[in-house]
């Protein structure tokens, strides 16, 4: 019987087209679309081909760490600009030109061909994996494949997932006779999960049931050193399980598969990095599960592996999948008491915070705080750890990180979240914490971080006593980021102070206060909600027999009668209490002769007391006794 002359040329043509021997002579028939003798095209040695394991180093040292998400169009490298050779040529006549030149037109045509007529082979080539029989037909349609799926276009990877490419490869793995044709169909696997998320749920929804685990039995070999060229598999099998990870319906089974917590903290291939990163990043999206949470956590061996990781790895990648795992397993308040109980782990999260250069690590760390003082139970813990070693870890963040707003905000949550009334002393006794809040809240160029830090501020403030040793220094961070231009509650916080009359000469004596709740009155900037506040804190303090001499000042005044002029609806509370204050140090007699001659405030009473006429006439009661008649009358009778 005479032999299939077209089958034999297919078939030699598969091969020599995956061959790590003519690589460059394979690309160029691809563009030209010529068919190569078959000759040229046999491995030794049973003519198993070499290529996915080639393409695979290629597309490794080619691809960044990018290519774990969906990826997008090849970038194809530019040739550079020449300098003029010895000949003062202005081209460039080099090996090197010739070489970049080669490169840049054979991606392009390649790319460009599979685009074009990638839909319409796309069904053959499956239909060829699936009826795929014996070794050679096997390896040429895995060939094929591996051909047509090595590509960064994510909507065609979506199609070849919605064409059953990955159950046809899932079973051609099942029976795999040889370790190329493991490598070839984990690469080809490797290629088509590429998709979107919600591409590979669907796909991964029509695999066999025990693909997981003849994927974890396979890493197990290669990492057992058993298979040869193991690298690449590993290396493809742990990026299949990373774009399961990003299926979010997927986490809780594969959290729950047996054998992974073993395959997660394997050191055996610990010198590839991308491998170190591959496995971290597992862990950090099986993490960001809920019901994940508190199961990982209890693994000691991934928590190990993963703080060894964030100390001891020289990837910025792993570091920084490492300092996610952790902020989100301290998300889980199942998690949160015991992550406090661990030193080790805080030593870790301080240690991140202080000495990593990575922004975003950083941020991941102070976000892991941020999290777990969300708990009551756990902010005293935090704030006394090593002696205040957690404070001083954000406080620095917040002097070092101006560049980097997300960071100086998270800082500035975590203080927010760890203020409370066990620990507000603790905090405002710590070394320069409050006076870096207040510069933060006043200078720093952004908005939103400055708004943080004064929350921050006033919430500490809140649950200090002026009894307490830090109170000198939270009045003056109060004053500095009373000077902020955004909205800072300050005038609130010590509209609160006032009230308390123990306070009321401490609050008139310290330095700036007064000129403060003066300048908040004054300014037309101010929000309202702020000059309201500080108006009503003036005739708190007035309220004090000790304070009526020395508050009786043409600041005060000047603030007093501003405040009463207000007109808007929501400011009448304002202008009402503006007149109570008034009338309060009119009670010192040596104060109203000083409060006549001020300018308009007369005028400014008998307004006040036209208004209350009004109100009186119509029957309307006021709560503290109309008062502006009185105060008049006893301002004109002044010597």
């Amino acid at each position: 019987m005479t032999p299939n002359k077209r089958l034999h040329s297919t078939l030699n043509r598969h091969r020599s087209l995956v061959s790590s021997q003519s690589y460059d002579s394979a690309v160029r028939r691809i563009v030209t679309n010529h068919t190569p003798s078959s000759s040229a095209t046999m491995q030794q040695g049973g003519g198993v081909p070499r290529s996915a394991s080639s393409r695979t180093k290629a597309r490794e040292e080619r691809d960044s760490y990018s290519s774990i998400t969906p990826r997008g169009s090849e970038t194809v490298k530019q040739s550079p600009k020449t300098t003029g050779n010895s000949d003062n040529s202005k081209y460039d006549y080099s090996d090197k030109f010739f070489e970049e030149q080669k490169t840049l037109v054979v991606a392009t045509a390649s790319m460009q061909l599979k685009s074009k007529d990638h839909p319409q082979k796309l069904r053959k080539v499956v239909e060829d994996l699936v009826r795929s029989q014996g070794y050679d037909r096997r390896i040429a349609a895995i060939s094929t494949a591996c051909e047509m799926f090595d590509h960064n276009h994510e909507g065609m990877h979506n199609l070849e997932l919605e064409q059953g490419a990955a159950h046809a490869l899932s079973k051609l793995l099942a029976m795999a006779a040889s370790e190329d044709e493991i490598r070839m169909v984990c690469s080809a696997l490797e290629m088509v999960f590429r998709g979107s998320p919600k591409c590979v749920h669907a796909a991964y929804e029509r695999l066999p049931a025990n693909f997981l685990m003849l994927l974890l039995r396979l890493l197990g070999r290669c990492e057992s050193g058993i298979m040869t060229n193991a690298a690449v598999s590993i290396l493809n099998i742990w990026r299949i399980f990373t774009y399961l990870g990003r299926c979010s319906l997927l986490r809780a089974s594969l959290c729950r598969l047996k054998g992974i917590s073993a395959a997660l903290v394997s050191e055996s291939n610990v010198s590839q990095s991308e491998c170190r990163v591959l496995r971290m990043r597992f862990i950090a999206n099986i993490a960001n599960c809920d019901d994940n949470k508190e199961i990982v956590f209890s693994s000691k061996e991934i928590v190990g592996s993963v703080l060894r990781a964030v100390n001891y790895d020289s990837s910025d990648q792993v570091r920084y999948y490492a300092a996610v795992t952790l902020a989100e397993l301290a998300s889980s308040a199942g998690n949160q008491k015991r992550m406090v109980e661990d030193d080790a782990l805080l030593v870790t999260l301080v240690k991140m915070i202080l000495v990593e250069g990575v922004n975003s690590t950083r941020e991941s760390a102070i976000t892991a705080i941020q999290n777990l003082s969300y708990a009551k139970e756990n902010r005293l813990p935090i704030v006394s750890f090593k002696e205040g070693i957690v404070l001083e870890a954000l406080k620095q963040t917040l002097l070092s990180s101006s560049n980097d707003p997300k960071t100086m905000r998270r800082a500035a949550g975590a203080l927010t979240n760890l203020a409370s009334e066990d620990t507000c002393e603790i905090i405002g006794n710590h070394q320069g914490l409050l006076n870096t809040l207040a510069i933060v809240s006043y200078k720093d160029p952004n908005s939103e971080v400055q708004s943080r830090a004064a929350l921050a501020l006033t919430k500490i403030a809140n649950g200090v006593l002026f009894h307490m040793d830090c109170r000198e220094a939270l009045l003056n961070a109060l004053v500095v980021a009373s000077l902020s231009k955004t909205q800072n509650n300050v005038a609130a916080v010590l509209r609160v102070k006032a009230r308390e009359p123990e306070n009321r000469e401490v609050l008139m004596n310290h330095p700036g206060v007064l000129d403060t709740l003066c300048d908040m009155c004054l300014s037309d900037t101010v929000a309202k909600s702020d000059r309201d506040n500080a108006v009503r804190t003036i005739m708190h303090l007035v309220n004090e027999d000790k304070n009526r001499r020395q508050m009786c000042t043409s600041a005060i005044l000047d603030a007093l009668t501003t405040c009463a002029r207000f007109q808007e609806k929501d400011l009448v509370g304002a202008r009402d209490s503006a007149i109570r204050a008034m009338e309060r140090l009119a009670i010192e007699p040596a104060n109203r002769p000083f409060m006549a001659r001020h300018p308009g405030l007369l005028t400014i009473v008998a307004s006040a007391v036209e208004r209350e006429a009004e109100r009186e006439h119509v029957g309307e009661r006021s709560e503290y006794g109309f008062l502006a008649k009185p105060l008049l009358l006893s301002l004109l009778v002044a010597k």
